[in-house]
């Protein structure tokens, strides 16, 4: 497989870090605050190392 480009690396690591920040907001609205239960840690925690791992993969692009 070719490396990705470095504005797809870029948008790749943007669409995560916003799918982390929607799943979070979920349980951090003042208006609905939601219990984070075990399930939704596990949510949290794996959309975060997505967004940890594409941060790398694009600054290892950039540096490229």
């Amino acid at each position: 497989m070719a490396k990705k480009s470095k504005s797809e690396a870029l948008a790749d690591w943007r669409e995560a870090e916003d799918t982390y920040r929607t799943i979070v907001d979920g349980y951090l609205n003042a208006d609905s605050v939601k219990r984070i239960d075990k399930d939704a840690a596990v949510e949290i925690a794996k959309a975060r190392a997505k967004a940890d791992k594409r941060l790398e993969a694009c600054l290892h692009r950039l540096l490229d």
